[in-house]
């Protein structure tokens, strides 16, 4: 089985209808295959941290010459492209503006 990574970004909670399609999904998913590798990141509610003139200049930095302060503005995007990198399928559940 593929690694997949389910990733949410409404911040509606239990109102969400994405959340809702990325649950039947999950679940269907668990229905067809024996124990998949499913791992969720939550963006909706929680607090990303967006880029800065201190993440942009750790990120156009050599990495052998980042600072520990380079390398700490630069941890939750690393996290995130890390996860990414590591799915063989992601899932999005967003909502579309009318």
């Amino acid at each position: 089985m593929k690694k997949v990574l389910v990733i949410n970004a409404s911040a509606r909670g239990l109102k969400s209808h994405s959340r809702k399609l990325t649950e039947v999904f999950v679940n269907h998913l668990k229905s067809v295959y024996n124990s998949p590798v499913i791992s969720f990141r939550e963006l909706g509610n929680t607090n990303v941290p967006h880029i800065n003139e201190k993440w942009i200049n750790a990120a156009f930095k050599p990495e052998t010459k980042r600072s520990v302060e380079d390398q700490e503005a630069l941890k939750v995007s690393n996290a995130y492209i890390s996860e990414l990198r590591e799915a063989d399928i992601i899932v999005l559940g967003s909502v579309l503006a009318p």
